[in-house]
């Protein structure tokens, strides 16, 4: 171990000398004054010299990046203040985007000496970290001197030309929040007026990391003295950052780069929006509900509630009209409910929007298990009476009317996954307004959902437009079942991208669960216990789903088996675990999810420092075909186990094949085997 650190220091030594003959950066300081006294504050220039085509980071270095290290020695007492940092640039690199300069950079950091200074010159001594990127990053260490009450020379005119190139700080109120998706920094500038048709290319430059999209660009307008500018919002939430230095970059007239600096806090209350602005949100959330109904997911439920209105041709206008608010009742309190939800969510901080609710995977579960139900009652595979969205319950059975109300909820939940045109500008409005304002934008939606429903069932004449009844109707309700199948695959998807792929086999086995279940409900009366218990069983997936949710990953960090780790691996004296596996088989996975995937066997490798590999023979690979024939083993499952290699000879115990079953314990008891004290 001795030897293996020496050689490490030695290539380390041999690479740092390498990287300091071809550094990118050449560093300077510089100072305004050198002749100093006790207690003086001097300004001092970093000047950064930067090869072609590579470039350094401001205090945000953007996507990517570090910014500049500086520390001071070489004269006790010495305080030094944050460092003054010039208008940056962006700098692209394919879809990153990064805060930085390029060519030549001067920082300035104001320095105070202490008192009483030693006699003759002073050597100050700056120990520089950096960061040089082009399409690689170097980390570059530089050591720079500068001397006081010396012979070195200041340079009070470098220096002014260094503060020149800062941005002017504007003592100007500012405040940001998010509207929708962006970042509105609303600014009152001191003037009366801003000369926004002389400033081209305005950037924003936030210090704060990630608050807004560092590739997006700003927008800006002036109005009743209000400078407002926006721009796409980033990684982080910004009602969490409750104040924030931003640099308003610009290009004046000349050409020349300027900035203007403010410090800004974080406005709880929305931006100010004049009446309007609601009257307009109302009309875009009323288009994009009316737009909703045409939606795979939507259009059935409308359809089947439209055939109900076909049976009711010859009822009283009245009857048809209360199954029509009944309907729009129950899409307007799911809305509503809805709303409220959100508005107590974002009050305590979450940031969340429209469909939060599928960032669940348990209600994301749910709607696949309740449009499956659905379509397979549409297709004819099972009877549930006329309550559609009851699904058993006794109330959809009680009366048409509470019927029609339980649909619209159900419109409402299949509407979830959807969003219209029109609805993203409305909702983002309804995210940063008073709850009164929330809530009629929610209203508004909803109604729009429900409105085509509620006029067919207030109007005869447009009644009179549908075909009359007939056996046409039967298959039509038929063929409903197939979109509401179509938002069932997407959900599925949905849930892979959240829960991975052993989630999607849990919910395709409980689907067809739940289907033989109905199977057994509708076919026989002998059974209905069995059917209820087989319909039980199918919410298995629910428990698995919330163990999965809770612990999503609990599998050590593990390398890609391949002839390169494995020998790297063996050479290696810490123990190695080769996990032979593929995607089609079921065993394996369920040993990854009892066994490799839990926080025993985790805790375990780490402590036993164990390199955990992984051969996946989804695919045809040769090498791993190979490996298998070693063992004598023409498929998958295989669990290999090497002991660590002996301290004294550098010799591996034998390994150890493991059962094609695994439990944590399983996997400790071989480990234990060739533990070494």
């Amino acid at each position: 171990m001795k030897k293996l650190m020496a050689w490490w220091l030695v290539f380390g030594w041999v690479w740092a000398a390498a990287q300091a003959a071809e550094q990118q950066v050449q560093i300077e300081l510089i100072s305004d004054q050198t002749q100093v006294e006790a207690g003086q504050t001097i300004t001092v220039g970093l000047v950064q010299i930067i090869a072609p085509k590579w470039h350094v980071y401001w205090i945000n270095p953007g996507d990517s990046g570090e910014a500049i290290d500086v520390s001071w020695s070489g004269l006790n007492g010495l305080s030094s203040a944050a460092i003054q940092w010039p208008v940056p640039h962006k700098i692209p690199f394919g879809p990153l985007t990064n805060y930085g300069y390029e060519d030549q950079v001067t920082l300035l950091q104001d320095l105070t000496l202490p008192a009483p200074l030693p006699a003759g010159p002073i050597e100050l001594v700056a120990d520089i970290a950096i960061l040089v990127c082009e399409e690689i990053c170097i980390p570059e260490f530089h050591q720079a001197q500068l001397v006081l009450n010396g012979d070195q020379a200041a340079a009070p005119e470098a220096i002014q030309q260094a503060r020149d190139r800062l941005p002017i700080q504007r003592p100007w109120d500012a405040t940001y929040a998010q509207v929708g998706d962006e970042v509105l920094l609303q600014v009152t500038p001191g003037e009366a007026e801003l000369p926004l048709a002389h400033m081209h290319d305005i950037e924003l430059f936030f210090t704060g990391r990630g608050m807004v999209n560092h590739s997006a660009s700003a927008s800006s307008d002036l109005a009743n003295g209000l400078w407002r500018l926006r721009q796409t919002t980033g990684d982080v939430a910004v009602h969490t950052v409750p104040t924030a230095a931003v640099i308003i970059a610009y290009q004046d007239p000349s050409g020349q780069r300027q900035g203007i600096e403010l410090a800004a806090r974080y406005a709880a209350a929305a931006p100010p929006m004049v009446k309007s602005s609601l009257v307009w949100a109302m009309g875009l959330a009323l288009l994009g509900g009316l737009i909703l109904n045409a939606m795979p997911c939507v259009f059935p439920v409308l359809a089947l509630k439209s055939l109900s209105l076909v049976q009711m041709q010859d009822a009283s206008s009245v009857q048809a009209s209360r199954h029509g608010w009944a309907y729009t009742a129950g899409v307007v309190v799911s809305f509503l409910l809805v709303a409220l939800v959100l508005m107590a969510l974002k009050s305590a901080g979450a940031q969340i929007g429209w469909g939060f609710q599928l960032q669940n995977p348990l209600f994301v579960l749910f709607l696949i298990y309740l449009l499956t139900a659905v379509a397979l009652n549409l297709a004819g595979f099972f009877e549930i009476g006329g309550g559609l969205v009851g699904l058993g319950s006794q109330w959809a059975n009680r009366s048409g009317l509470s019927g029609s109300f339980y649909t619209g909820i159900l419109a409402t939940l299949v509407a979830t996954p959807c969003t219209a045109p029109f609805m993203g500008v409305a909702i983002g409005y309804a995210l940063v307004q008073p709850w009164y304002a929330s809530s009629a934008v929610f209203l508004a939606l909803g109604f729009g959902l429900a409105l085509p429903f509620l006029l067919l069932s207030l109007f005869p004449r447009l009644r009179g437009w549908l075909p009359k009844p007939g056996p046409w109707m039967a298959r039509f309700k038929e063929f409903l079942a197939f979109p509401m199948l179509a938002t069932v695959a997407w959900l599925i998807w949905v849930l892979s991208q959240q829960a991975g792929s052993t989630a999607v086999l849990l919910v395709l086995m409980g689907l067809v669960v739940l289907a033989m279940g109905l199977w057994l409900r509708r076919n026989t009366q002998r059974w209905r216990v069995a059917a209820w218990l087989v319909l039980l069983l199918s919410l298995a997936p629910f428990y698995a789903m919330h163990r999965l949710n809770a612990d999503p990953d609990q599998a050590p960090n593990w390398q890609p088996f391949n002839a390169s780790s494995y020998q790297q691996a063996l050479n290696n004296p810490a123990p190695v675990f080769v996990n032979m596996t593929a995607a089609w088989c079921i065993t394996c996975q369920v040993n990854e999810q009892v066994a490799l995937n839990t926080t025993a066997t985790q805790s375990l490798f780490l402590t036993e420092k164990v390199q955990y590999l992984k051969g996946d023979w989804t695919n045809f690979d040769a090498e791993i075909t190979r490996y298998l024939e070693q063992y004598q083993r023409n498929g998958v499952p295989l669990y290999v186990y090497y002991g660590p290699k002996e301290a004294t000879t550098g010799a591996r115990p034998a390994p150890q094949v493991l059962p094609q079953l695994l439990t944590p314990a399983i996997i400790a008891e071989h480990v234990a085997i060739d533990r070494r004290p």
